[in-house]
């Protein structure tokens, strides 16, 4: 009964799982004939498509905090490893060690503000912690409003939206 909490299985959800889905699918197509000319073939490779598919499932599917973080966080080891994946590439691995040094610069924001609306809410529900701003005075509390602020940093970090876009081009 928890986990149904938790996980949202709609209209909305399904739609973007099989948009993830299609997407993967299309990136084993491509790189059935791309890794061999960059020599990154890697067992691991299909592994990591796997997992990151599986981190913007859970992340599509996800109405707590919890479990959006955790298939953020899922999703985005993953793409640490596949930045980095062909080895031989000194670029690669410097953008790779970007990657995950600003990843988990993001994600400590994400966690503080995760913790912090948590506080203020008493919940991580999303739909709980809609219905608390709504009716109550919430919309005031200052915990509240950093916790919100410190989450929308971290989104904004991890998805390089202006204007923490400037470690993107380095990836």
């Amino acid at each position: 009964r928890a986990f149904r909490e938790m996980v949202a299985l709609d209209r909305f959800s399904l739609f973007f799982n099989l948009s993830f889905c299609f997407a993967a699918a299309l990136t084993v197509m491509l790189s059935i004939d791309w890794l061999p000319r960059r020599g990154a073939e890697r067992g691991e490779y299909y592994a990591l498509i796997f997992f990151a598919l599986l981190g913007m499932m859970l992340m599509a599917s996800g109405t707590d905090l919890i479990v959006i973080f955790l298939g953020l966080e899922l999703m985005s080891v993953a793409v640490y490893v596949l930045a980095g994946i062909n080895r031989k590439s000194p670029r690669a691995a410097e953008a790779a060690l970007k990657y995950f040094l600003l990843g988990a610069f993001a994600s400590g924001f994400l966690l503080y503000g995760i913790a912090l609306t948590y506080g203020a809410t008493g919940t991580t529900n999303l739909t709980l912690i809609g219905l608390q701003i709504g009716t109550s005075e919430l919309g005031r509390s200052t915990m509240l409003l950093l916790g919100l602020g410190l989450l929308l940093i971290g989104f904004g970090f991890k998805v390089a939206a202006v204007p923490f876009h400037m470690w993107a081009p380095d990836v």
